[in-house]
């Protein structure tokens, strides 16, 4: 079970960094440049709840 966990964890942390990528040179094209430190904060603290909060919004 807690190396599934761990596979999962692994996982889960490349799709959001591949995410957070995407949107930055997304930001960056488009000019949003207020969009990268709000992505900087999520990596550095508070990950699950801010992610958690920037899904609600998308969806």
């Amino acid at each position: 079970v807690k190396t599934y966990l761990a596979v999962v964890a692994i996982l889960f942390f490349i799709i959001i960094g591949k995410i957070s990528r995407y949107v930055i040179r997304l930001s960056t094209v488009l000019g949003l440049r207020g969009l990268m430190p709000y992505w900087i904060i999520t990596k550095t603290n508070g990950l699950p709840l801010q992610i958690w909060t920037i899904l609600k919004t998308w969806v």
